[in-house]
């Protein structure tokens, strides 16, 4: 038996889709949602599924185009350590930073430099004095 469809008349549509007559494959992939990606993300980890939905909830532009983000932030954190992910993802959070080049980088560095024990004291100390160091009054 051959399927049969209607063609459209006019209008830029050249392509019908049926789901029955589409691979079980095809049809997964069509009927995609933000709420399946938040699911697969908290799933993995609580973080990574709080950065997915803000992902989703701070974007501009419609759903779908972050769902090949989202394809891709699954993918790498199924390839790094999940404390490396959650702490990028806490990061990212922490920083209201929602784009997938960010937390990539964050990932691929291993998150160097986001340590919590930096001391922060030592590099707001005042310089020693010497006689390099001209004050205020050279300044007006």
């Amino acid at each position: 038996m051959i399927a049969t469809h209607e063609r459209p008349i006019r209008g830029n549509d050249k392509y019908i889709y049926k789901d029955e007559h589409l691979a079980s494959h095809s049809r997964e992939y069509r009927g995609r949602s933000k709420e399946q990606y938040i699911a697969k993300g908290h799933y993995m980890l609580r973080a990574l599924g709080e950065f997915i939905e803000n992902m989703f909830i701070t974007s501009s532009g419609p759903d779908e185009t972050l769902y090949k983000s989202c394809d891709s932030l699954i993918h790498l954190a199924k390839e790094t350590t999940p404390e490396i992910v959650e702490k990028a993802c806490l990061k990212a959070i922490e920083l209201q930073n929602y784009k997938l080049c960010f937390i990539t980088r964050l990932i691929n560095s291993k998150c160097k430099g986001l340590n919590e024990n930096i001391d922060t004291t030592a590099s707001m100390a005042p310089p020693k004095q010497h006689e390099g160091i001209r004050g205020k009054s050279a300044f007006q």
